[in-house]
């Protein structure tokens, strides 16, 4: 009786290690994860050490972050839940299948992200002033809405790239919905300057937006910069936005179409 419990406990272990092992993208929840919260730990640790020796004051510099990370991360999440809701209710198939295409949804979703992401960039901001004395928005309200327009493009495209995953991989990949913040925080400098990086991976920092924006907002909080004095900055941040939001939308778009012509739509709605 006992070795019949055992080996259907087995069985259930068996089926879950065997998942695993088997699929590129649950990989993620054991493996990057993991190792993304341990270094970005580690190199916020490393900033502290270094932060202690100078003037810098290192409480605006991590609000700014969290401000800016929490409302690209509402953004991100507004299109991949968008998705998502529509596999759980069993609804995509109809979404699909009704006269809005695939950019009316983006845009819509995205645009629902906005509308969230505010309320919570506002709440932050007070909370921020009242609680620490930070004012997130003291480099000017038209440089950070610049800035922070930036930040809702990177945040399109990194849940364009959920989307793409989903639609290529099948339901297994939802998993990325949330480790895909975790590489945003520790490759974008959310906590702390990406010179602390490895040199080897300033690289893949320097090519992501959300970088830019984050050391355009602090300079113009922290140090009082003008616009002018970041310009070249803001530049490179515009462009990379740009960049990155055609490249994840037509991939994207093209993804949805392969759903469409192998079978993947319906597979997600079961």
């Amino acid at each position: 009786m006992l070795r019949v419990y055992l080996r259907q406990v087995y069985g259930f272990t068996y089926r879950q290690t065997h998942n695993i092992a088997k699929s590129p993208i649950g990989i993620f929840e054991i493996v990057v994860w993991p190792l993304a919260s341990l270094f970005s730990i580690g190199f916020l640790g490393s900033f502290v050490d270094v932060s202690a020796s100078t003037n810098i004051s290192f409480v605006t510099f991590i609000l700014i972050g969290q401000c800016g990370w929490s409302f690209s991360y509402v953004v991100q999440q507004a299109l991949s839940y968008g998705l998502m809701h529509s596999m759980w209710s069993g609804t995509l198939i109809d979404m699909m299948a009704s006269p809005a295409d695939e950019n009316q949804f983006i845009i819509g979703n995205a645009l629902a992200g906005v509308i969230k992401g505010v309320v919570v960039l506002a709440v932050m901001g007070v909370c921020s002033l009242v609680a620490f004395n930070v004012n997130i928005f003291a480099g000017g309200v038209f440089a950070v809405f610049l800035i922070i327009f930036s930040v809702f493009l990177a945040a399109v495209s990194l849940g364009l790239i959920v989307l793409i995953l989903i639609f290529y991989f099948g339901q297994e990949a939802q998993v990325t919905a949330w480790t895909i913040t975790g590489l945003t925080v520790l490759f974008s400098g959310v906590f702390y300057p990406v010179t602390i990086l490895p040199p080897l991976i300033r690289p893949l920092s320097y090519s992501i937006p959300l970088t830019y924006a984050f050391i355009a907002w602090r300079e113009i909080t922290l140090q009082g910069a003008s616009m002018a004095d970041v310009s070249f900055v803001l530049l490179q941040m515009g462009v990379s936005s740009v960049l990155w939001l055609a490249i994840t939308w037509s991939v994207c778009l093209f993804t949805i179409k392969r759903a469409r012509k192998i079978g993947m739509i319906s597979q997600l709605s079961d």
